[in-house]
């Protein structure tokens, strides 16, 4: 009998999920839906998107944790045709929506047209200027077109970050500092002196003279 041997951690979780999906796929089969309940639901749509995630290469593990449906509270927020799209940019990315949701409402209060008269940060995120035109574009132009195609400049920036957006901090930190991008809680983004700590000293709440990944976290944790 040939045993194979597993040599990294996330190789495991990896071969795990593949047989959970097959082994929760062949159950489904065999339960009629009508007696279906709703926890047996909630499994069967993660096998779904683990299935996907695991046929795109991508983790299912990030995939099934991401894969939350808009929160309720979004939807007076802003038009269906705007709730979609950040939908779909998220689920494009392997990320949770309300997340992004949560980012847009903290730095332009999900406003397209919002500028920062110091920085001249514009839009939604906050493009900026130099942002923009490696996108391709430039703030005056983000600022001039409608919201809806203000998130194809969205979900451009943020694609490079495709799967790597699996935590609230990481998916925030991408917007404001990628560095800190998979770095830890304890990470030190801005330090007083600098003009980036100037331009948010308000993340610094203890006053330390530091600003560190959890500070920047917590600040867009409370809007969601």
């Amino acid at each position: 009998m040939t045993i194979y041997k597993i040599k990294h951690r996330d190789e495991f979780d990896f071969r795990l999920v593949t047989w959970g999906v097959v082994a929760l796929t062949g159950a489904y089969i065999l339960v009629p839906p009508v007696i279906q309940s709703e926890p047996v639901q909630k499994t069967i749509n993660a096998v779904g998107v683990a299935a996907s995630a695991i046929s795109s290469g991508q983790n299912p593990i990030a995939a099934i944790a991401n894969s939350g449906k808009l929160d309720p509270k979004w939807l007076g927020k802003k038009s269906p045709e705007f709730l979609n799209k950040t939908v779909a940019i998220a689920r494009d990315l392997g990320a949770n929506p309300n997340h992004l949701m949560a980012i847009m409402q903290f730095e332009s209060g999900l406003k397209a047209s919002e500028v920062n008269r110091v920085s001249g940060a514009t839009g939604l995120i906050q493009f900026m200027p130099s942002t923009a035109r490696g996108l391709g574009t430039s703030t005056s132009a983000l600022l001039a077109m409608g919201e809806i195609q203000q998130l194809d400049y969205v979900r451009k920036y943020l694609m490079p970050y495709k799967g790597k957006l699996n935590t609230i901090g990481d998916f925030y930190a991408s917007v404001l500092w990628p560095a800190a991008v998979g770095q830890p809680d304890g990470y030190v983004l801005f330090r007083v002196g600098t003009i980036q700590y100037r331009q948010n000293n308000g993340f610094d709440r203890n006053r330390d003279g530091i600003i560190t990944k959890a500070e920047i976290t917590q600040l867009v944790k409370e809007r969601l």
